[in-house]
């Protein structure tokens, strides 16, 4: 309960801050204009306790001042509540109210890094590593998202009735291997969608500023590997393409985040 963390932090901060205060009062290092009043110790160490084992600093700030309404006592509490704090986070990096669910394995995300996936937007992850070739130009080695542009089959499924004939049909993944060799000349973009199976392949078409979260959930749901992004998800002309979202660049977006939530401090370096 709060009251057995609360009220135990109340009692030991305003102990500490008084003894401190007495302290400084009696060896008056600055003067007696300058000397720290006991009490305000009291209030001062009452905040940093708090600060420091919740981590609510401005919680803290704000309680203790509204109990003595005291201007003079506004500086000590804020320089006491900042040095509890920090002195916490450098020895445990978790308060007590979430050190328990750390040691069971728990993962606590902490101020920011809890909204660092739902704040994304799709244009926080997209690339500009694509082509656009037509159906009938030779398909050459590439490592990026091949968009095929016209041709008498469409991959984009239920988005397919807003695009006109002609415009993009395929998507397809690297390609890697010179077909050259194998047929003795170049294959053309719509053989090597028939050939592959590229053509089967769903695509989902997302606007850049569309929710990164949303976007996933909508890939999952129609088992797609690219996110097609356009100026406007209603009619994505080739035109109006501006980025891809593969699985690879995702999975890539979740590692180096991945890094902010880990308590490894080594791997943030």
């Amino acid at each position: 309960a709060s009251g057995g963390i609360f009220s135990p932090s109340l009692f030991l901060g305003a102990m500490l801050g008084g003894v401190w205060g007495h302290i400084v009062a009696a060896v008056d290092p600055f003067g007696k204009k300058a000397v720290l009043h006991p009490i305000q110790a009291c209030v001062a160490g009452m905040a940093g306790i708090v600060s420091g084992s919740t981590g609510a600093s401005i919680t803290a700030i704000t309680m203790t001042f509204e109990m003595t309404r005291a201007y003079a006592t506004i500086l000590p509490i804020i320089i006491t509540t900042v040095m509890a704090h920090m002195t916490r986070k450098a020895i445990s990096e978790d308060s007590i109210y979430t050190l328990k669910l750390v040691r069971r394995g728990h993962v606590v995300p902490e101020g920011l890094e809890a909204a660092v996936f739902a704040a994304q937007r799709v244009q926080d992850v997209m690339t500009d590593c694509f082509r656009v070739v037509t159906a009938h130009e030779p398909m050459t080695c590439y490592e990026g998202v091949t968009l095929v542009q016209g041709g008498q089959n469409s991959a984009l499924g239920d988005d397919s009735a807003s695009i006109q004939d002609g415009h993009l049909t395929a998507v397809c993944g690297p390609v890697l291997i010179d077909f050259n060799g194998a047929f003795g000349r170049k294959l053309t973009a719509e053989e090597y969608v028939a050939a592959t199976g590229d053509v089967k392949s769903a695509l989902c078409i997302v606007n850049e500023l569309e929710d990164l979260n949303y976007a996933i959930r909508k890939m999952n749901a129609r088992s797609a590997d690219v996110l097609l992004v356009s100026k406007t998800a209603d009619t994505p002309l080739v035109s109006q393409v501006v980025g891809v979202v593969t699985k690879t660049d995702i999975s890539k977006n979740v590692s180096s985040k991945s890094q902010l939530m880990s308590r490894d401090r080594t791997l943030q370096s």
